[in-house]
């Protein structure tokens, strides 16, 4: 039998729900969240969600600055990952470069799998510290960076701007 198809898109608030539902599963409980707050949190970024028979990923983003954040990620189950991670990243991507970033950060939990940072760096993704990166990515990374994460580092644009608008 033949995979599902995998549409990959923007969510909309009627999403809230079935997200909110999508996180407390995939992650066995440990995360739990409300309708009401991942409607808060559309509010403050753009979202993307992979859909297969039922919802199989998350991709929470903004954009500032000239510097994507993705700040959410989730995908489930992680067989899918090579897949509907992917597609969700390169939304996000796509939609970052529509807007002329120079930068997608992708900030990860420390706590995260080897096997998860092997497939950000697949997709393009890598390491860097953030003092050195150029001063707009620092001062977004500087916003959300806590002990418990780390940045992926993924340049969209070959030529950077010296200084945002």
């Amino acid at each position: 039998m033949p995979a599902p198809k995998l549409m990959v898109r923007r969510a909309r608030p009627i999403d809230a729900e079935p997200i909110a539902e999508f996180v407390s599963a995939a992650t066995g409980g440990r995360l739990r969240t409300t309708e009401d707050s991942v409607l808060d949190r559309m509010g403050a970024r753009g979202f993307f969600v992979a859909m297969a028979e039922s919802l199989v990923g998350v991709a929470g983003w903004t954009a500032e600055n000239l510097v994507a954040r993705i700040e959410d990620f989730l995908v489930h189950p992680v067989s899918l990952r090579p897949t509907a991670g992917r597609e969700l990243l390169s939304a996000v991507e796509d939609a970052a470069r529509e807007l002329e970033c120079e930068v997608a950060l992708l900030l990860i939990p420390r706590t995260t799998s080897g096997k998860a940072v092997t497939f950000y760096e697949s997709c393009g993704y890598t390491f860097r510290d953030p003092d050195s990166l150029p001063e707009a990515w620092r001062d977004s990374v500087r916003s959300v960076i806590s002990t418990e994460h780390f940045i992926l580092v993924k340049q969209l644009r070959a030529e950077l701007v010296s200084r945002p608008i």
